[in-house]
């Protein structure tokens, strides 16, 4: 026993983590990726380096609320539903023009609004 076998555990744990973490991510499956980056983290709280936990807190998806519309049952609007997204790093990295859309999004409000 001792350190060593624990240590190997750990390790062999981290491939499977790492592996279910990348195929959830190339299916676009977000809230089972979360799950799985929930879980490592875990693991590495209770006994990982400080240097593998920070590596899979910076995996972690920012939360983000969310609406959408809901239809009814004849495929009508049936109003909003607020549900929660996940944004993960390379999702944010990849699209630095939603903030830019969002902020002229924003300055044609307030110039619409201002006009009237």
């Amino acid at each position: 026993g001792g350190e060593g076998e624990g240590e190997a555990a750990r390790e062999r744990a981290a491939a499977v983590y790492a592996e279910a973490e990348a195929s959830f991510r190339e299916s676009g499956q977000k809230d089972e990726r979360v799950l799985v980056l929930e879980a490592w983290r875990d693991m590495l709280a209770r006994g990982g380096s400080e240097a593998a936990l920070a590596s899979v807190e910076a995996k972690m998806p920012k939360r983000v609320k969310k609406r959408r519309p809901v239809l009814g049952e004849e495929g009508e609007a049936a109003g909003w539903e607020e549900y929660y997204d996940y944004i993960f790093a390379e999702e944010e990295a990849a699209a630095p023009s939603l903030k830019i859309l969002d902020m002229a999004r924003k300055w044609k409000k307030q110039k619409v609004e201002g006009d009237s």
